[in-house]
């Protein structure tokens, strides 16, 4: 929200919530309020458009890796896939 309130217009999401219960709730919110958002790896994460665009979420994976793999139900899970 404090997105929207700021006047921000683009929003480049590096790595979607692996929660099912709020994945995609902040990015819809967005949506609504008119703000364009790029998903690096698309809808499903998997879907690179460039060699760039992998290396990018290779780096936002890794960023994530620990607290994901602590939340995570099965606890060998990194992330949603093999970047």
């Amino acid at each position: 929200l404090s997105l929207v309130t700021a006047g921000v217009n683009r929003v480049v999401v590096g790595y979607r919530d692996p929660n099912p219960r709020v994945d995609g709730g902040g990015i819809q919110l967005l949506r609504d309020a008119g703000v364009d958002v790029h998903i690096i790896g698309g809808e499903s994460g998997e879907k690179f458009s460039s060699k760039e665009e992998r290396q990018v979420g290779k780096m936002c994976a890794d960023l994530v890796k620990y607290f994901v793999k602590r939340i995570s139900p099965n606890r060998s899970a990194v992330g949603k896939s093999d970047l």
